[in-house]
């Protein structure tokens, strides 16, 4: 059965290739861990095959965005967040966003209420907040800007150990990663507020997927094909959780990173919950939630010139539902 279900999906491949795949590049914004499970499930699975595509994954580290390298030909996709990518085209870098994976933000500060002391957002005043790098660090440093809230910003690559150390009395969370982490720590989740952005006004999307003008001008039916793709490789992630932490763990086994099914299946199960939508329909950007983002970082200092939505996002597949219909 299985040799029969390779041969359907290479000569699927063909057909749509004309014999042979077209070999693509695609960069996460991290390292390999289930926030870009799809990606992995869509290559072992045979899903960028079916389509006609040879997909390498490569990992770069999070210093610099990813999307910066679309334009030279170093990549031709990659994911980021919204942040980073308006950003990005707002300074003039030719980038695209044609397929809007989250749709909601899950960026907190988390504290520990007892421990620090701090019961609200102005308890924050003053006080030492672990801060990620590079363009991550945008919407939480405007963020604290914008509500008048000056902190002593302490940059820190990833992991939660500088907060454990007692080094900060808070630490910038998503909930995917970092706010379980603290739970597997043994810290309760009971002690542990959050300050999330979304409760305070600023609900903006993170993942996306990029790609450069060039390459949307040149090869629309291959940026279609690759999302699609990516698209099915979700839906079967979802679908199949366990056998998707088979593969996770692949990727992160390759690049000797240390592996927890319990962490990673609470990330693709939050995954799940920020990529849908109540109706199941998503990959959607809107205008209102690009100037959302828009002002935060303008507020912040980060972003002045507001990029043209209908040039900066160019959506190559129109509906996709996630979930199937019951």
């Amino acid at each position: 059965m299985r040799f029969i279900t390779t041969l359907f999906v290479l000569l699927y491949a063909m057909m749509l290739g004309g014999g042979e795949l077209t070999k693509v590049t695609f960069c996460p914004q991290w390292y390999p861990q289930a926030q870009f499970a799809g990606y992995y499930v869509a290559k072992k699975s045979g899903l960028y095959a079916k389509y006609g595509l040879e997909v390498d994954i490569k990992f770069n580290p999070p210093q610099r965005s990813v999307v910066e390298s679309l334009p030279q030909g170093k990549a031709d996709f990659a994911s980021d967040f919204l942040a980073t990518g308006l950003t990005l085209r707002s300074k003039g870098l030719k980038i695209v966003n044609i397929c809007q994976l989250s749709q909601q933000s899950a960026l907190a500060i988390a504290v520990e209420k007892e421990k620090s002391g701090i019961k609200k957002l102005s308890d924050l005043e003053g006080r030492r907040i672990a801060i990620f790098p590079s363009y991550f660090k945008m919407e939480p440093e405007s963020f604290l800007k914008l509500k008048g809230i000056k902190a002593d910003l302490v940059p820190v690559a990833s992991g939660i150990e500088l907060y454990i150390w007692n080094g900060v009395d808070a630490l910038t969370v998503m909930y995917y990663n970092e706010y379980n982490m603290m739970i597997e720590s043994g810290i309760n989740k009971k002690d542990i507020k959050l300050f999330y952005l979304k409760d305070n006004g600023y609900n903006i999307p993170e993942d996306g997927i990029y790609c450069s003008e060039r390459m949307l001008k040149e090869k629309p039916e291959v940026c279609r094909r690759f999302v699609l793709a990516t698209l099915e490789g979700w839906k079967e992630a979802f679908t199949h959780k366990e056998k998707t932490l088979k593969i996770v763990k692949q990727y992160m086994d390759m690049e000797h990173l240390p592996y927890s099914e319990t962490h990673q299946m609470w990330m693709l199960n939050a995954m799940e919950k920020l990529f849908k939508k109540p109706s199941g329909q998503q990959q959607r950007l809107t205008a209102d939630q690009c100037d959302l983002t828009f002002n935060l970082l303008n507020k912040g200092g980060f972003i002045e010139k507001k990029p043209d939505f209908s040039k900066f996002y160019q959506p190559v597949v129109k509906e996709y539902n996630l979930t199937e219909d019951k």
